[in-house]
């Protein structure tokens, strides 16, 4: 994609381009010196760009089997995270990714209707520790023995439900770090 078009340029040429043909790995061929400009269109979905003035075929050709490897990886990257979205969605069973601090970063649909929440956006508004475990202690415990190790064995918690009652809940999971 040339950025200097007599009829389109910049960035707007990029958009309507991406709009034509979704998909589509696009390699920028700029003779400009605008960084900026390069670094949002770069920002904005191109795979990568070329200077006219430094273009030769062995570097054309490499700069296009690479953005045509990237956008398939990609594109296979999106479709696994849609597929483990699906799957932690629509699981039958209650799932949530939470950090040590006890805030709820993600819950299924499953776990908030086993609280007794009608949506779980209003479960998300909640600290497990705080608002969910029937004795916070119990959470800060779990935290604690789970500071050095990357599995949580199936252990029996009580938690709250949305109108206070309590709730036994058999949990199980992985410690992700770093995140």
């Amino acid at each position: 994609l040339d950025l200097t078009l007599p009829d389109s340029s910049g960035l707007e040429t990029l958009t309507a381009l991406r709009s034509a043909a979704p998909g589509t790995p696009i390699v920028l061929l700029t003779g400009m010196t605008d960084e900026e400009l390069v670094i949002t269109c770069l920002r904005n979905g191109a795979q990568d760009y070329l200077v006219k003035d430094s273009l030769t075929e062995d570097l054309l050709s490499r700069t296009v089997h690479r953005s045509i490897e990237r956008m398939r990886v990609e594109l296979a990257l999106k479709e696994s995270e849609a597929e483990l979205h699906a799957l932690f969605e629509h699981a039958p069973y209650g799932v949530l990714r939470v950090n040590a601090g006890g805030d709820l970063l993600d819950v299924n649909e499953a776990l908030a209707r086993m609280l007794g929440f009608e949506r779980k956006v209003d479960l998300m508004a909640l600290n497990l520790g705080r608002d969910i475990y029937q004795n916070n202690s119990d959470f800060e415990a779990l935290v604690e023995a789970h500071a050095k190790v990357d599995r949580i064995g199936e252990r029996e918690v009580c938690w709250k439900r949305s109108d206070g009652k309590p709730l036994m809940m058999r949990l199980s999971g992985r410690v992700v770090r770093g995140k």
